[in-house]
């Protein structure tokens, strides 16, 4: 807990000082970025943030997530959108608030505690949630992006048959935190 509140501390005082080197009066439109804070988590996010108004952009993402749960093994791929409003009136840069939707195609492997007999299923996920942030663009065009917010993940229940028998995952979902630290490039 002590390393999570250090690495927030230090996120929380760079985007502080990164305004004093923000570009000001800049014209980038858009800002691909990864956030490698997720990939602790066992998930491998990017995004486009693209501007589409003074204080509206819209997000395009692309998720790999992977779960291991004992004898049920879990992959999803997902693509997604959200919308931020940055009440500053300056997107790509500032403070920002917005939902987020994002739809999962998952399969699921379970192996047979005594038989190690395997079967696969497969279903469509969603994730939705809201994240409050604040976007810094480098004169270089560098972008560092942080947030914190919430999420619900929804997988439905996958049924697989092992040896004459159906086996069911039950309905997974889980409501989590969402720590958003990506960092990428504007243009």
């Amino acid at each position: 807990m002590k390393k999570i509140f250090k690495t927030l501390s230090l996120v929380i005082l760079a985007i502080s000082i990164s305004t004093l080197a923000y570009a000001q009066g800049s014209d980038y439109k858009a800002a691909i970025t990864v956030n490698p804070l997720s990939m602790l988590f066992g998930t491998f996010n990017a995004e486009a943030n693209i501007r589409l108004a003074d204080s509206l952009s819209v997000l395009i993402s692309g998720s790999y997530w992977g779960l291991d749960s004992g004898y049920w093994d879990y992959t999803a791929f997902g693509v997604g959108t959200g919308i931020k409003f940055y009440w500053q009136g300056s997107a790509i840069h500032g403070w920002y608030v917005g939902p987020m939707l994002d739809f999962a195609f998952a399969s699921a492997e379970y192996t047979d505690p005594w038989t190690s007999e395997k079967a696969t299923g497969s279903a469509t996920g969603i994730s939705f949630g809201g994240l409050i942030g604040y976007q810094s663009i480098f004169d270089s065009g560098v972008t560092i992006d942080f947030g914190l917010g919430v999420q619900v993940i929804s997988i439905p229940d996958v049924s697989v048959e092992v040896g004459g028998l159906t086996v069911a995952s039950g309905s997974q979902s889980w409501t989590l935190p969402l720590i958003k630290l990506a960092v990428g490039y504007a243009f």
